[in-house]
């Protein structure tokens, strides 16, 4: 065989190997997906480190409770976005011998496929707890502007089982007392909120949250009741005094049903802490 024969043989040889890694290696995403999970994993990663040392400056067992369920719940996350990212290539089930016996190989190919049905069950279920441990049953106090009147409230917040891409949800139930402009008139809401809370780097560099409901006035000082309002915030939240302090705006309606209703921004300060 002439030299000009071997080159081109071991030219087409290597085409071919090339050709057949691109294929194994070609992603089943788009450049845009590739380029939005990789910048998702980014922001987790970027968490995971800024949590990890913030761990390291507490000591309080609540507080580090909850960072500890906020780097497990980033962990989660980043774990999905890479088996994205990179799948991992299913592996030819082998025959399996037992006691000298071949096993055949339809039965070895359900045996492994049982055993990737019980890890994928056992992850998922890890991931769901970890997801939901991040939220807590909380107590709270909060005042400022509410709809366009002076307001103070006591709340509770209860998580949810629900997971929106890298929020956890959470209802809030509030219910107070609330004065506006003429001092003679007094109002008692009752409110029922719908929040989502965000990781930092969704919208700020700091915990936020974003959130909606309905209120009712369940009294006034005239001894009548109201009707139905609704309200939508933005808050940001941050550790301190033994808890978590957070600031929220927003825009509020409340309706007496027998007078004009108080409508306007809302602007309040809040403090709570996790019962468990």
């Amino acid at each position: 065989m002439s030299d000009m024969l071997k080159r081109l043989v071991l030219i087409g040889c290597l085409l071919l190997t090339f050709g057949g890694l691109a294929a194994y290696a070609a992603p089943s995403l788009s450049r845009a997906e590739i380029v939005k999970y990789k910048a998702q994993l980014a922001k987790h990663e970027q968490e995971i480190n800024r949590l990890q040392k913030k761990l390291k400056l507490t000591r309080k067992p609540e507080l580090r409770g909850q960072i500890i369920d906020k780097i497990d719940l980033n962990r989660a996350q980043a774990l999905k976005i890479k088996q994205r990212l990179y799948p991992r290539p299913a592996k030819p089930a082998a025959p399996v011998s037992t006691r000298g016996r071949a096993i055949s190989l339809e039965a070895s190919v359900t045996l492994e496929t049982g055993v990737i049905e019980n890890v994928s069950t056992a992850e998922g279920a890890a991931r769901k707890e970890v997801r939901i441990s991040v939220a807590r049953h909380e107590i709270g106090v909060v005042g400022g502007l509410l709809a366009g009147t002076t307001a103070m409230l006591g709340e509770i917040r209860v998580p949810l089982r629900w997971v929106f891409g890298p929020a956890t949800a959470v209802v809030r139930l509030s219910a107070g007392l609330a004065q506006g402009n003429n001092a003679a008139q007094r109002l008692v809401p009752i409110n029922a909120d719908l929040l989502l809370n965000f990781p930092p780097g969704w919208f700020t560099g700091v915990d936020n949250y974003l959130g909606g409901g309905l209120n009712f006035v369940a009294a006034t000082s005239d001894g009548k009741p109201g009707t139905l309002g609704g309200q939508l915030c933005y808050g940001i939240v941050s550790d301190g005094f033994g808890g978590l302090i957070f600031g929220e705006l927003g825009y509020g309606v409340l309706r007496t049903g027998f007078s004009p209703s108080y409508k306007g921004g809302t602007v309040m300060v809040g403090f709570r802490k996790a019962l468990f």
